[in-house]
């Protein structure tokens, strides 16, 4: 999903007769009600033995490869869906349907599924991220702006530079260690 879509989405919600306070207040007075497509899968089961753990939150269905989705999709606040690429049309016509925000962590979606998405993303708040690591995620976020950054240095001085000094690597590879040192200090 674009950059563009996801703020779309953000400012749908934001805009939606639901306030903040009222979605505060239901989160504090009952737990959410999560459906898992894929729980039998590795991310599958790693969400259950969380929210096994978690009273905020309730596993209200749990949806396998052969299971039908649309009449689990009733009882849920958000649906999770760590299945396949192929469920993608099914969970996005159930969650429309229903009104239900969905969390798609499914990858190799087509260019038609990933039209099916942000066709969805119009109706419902979506989350969609091919990765949950946190360290995976900064390294989305940072790079664009290494490109960026990149971009602006001279192929031929970078070459030039790296084949002219023996050490190079190894001084450079301490200068990185000695910035992540430094940055999780902050």
């Amino acid at each position: 999903m674009s950059e563009a879509n996801q703020r779309a989405c953000a400012r749908r919600w934001k805009t939606s007769n639901r306030s903040d306070s009222w979605l505060r207040t239901t989160m504090k007075n009952s737990p959410v009600r999560v459906m898992l497509i894929g729980a039998a899968g590795r991310m599958g089961t790693t969400v259950l033995d969380l929210a096994r753990s978690d009273r905020e939150i309730e596993i209200a269905a749990q949806c396998d490869l052969g299971d039908a989705i649309e009449p689990a999709m009733k009882n849920c606040d958000v649906a999770i869906d760590f299945s396949q690429a192929d469920s993608v049309d099914e969970v996005c016509r159930a969650a429309s349907q229903h009104g239900k925000s969905l969390v798609i962590g499914t990858t190799g979606h087509s260019q038609q599924q990933r039209k099916t998405i942000e066709e969805t993303a119009q109706s419902v708040p979506i989350v969609l991220a091919s990765n949950f690591s946190v360290g995976v995620n900064v390294l989305f976020w940072l790079d664009p702006k290494a490109a960026d950054s990149l971009a602006r240095i001279s192929i031929r001085r970078l070459s030039k530079r790296i084949t002219n000094e023996k050490r190079c690597a190894e001084r450079d590879s301490q200068n990185v260690g000695r910035h992540l040192e430094s940055g999780a200090k902050t």
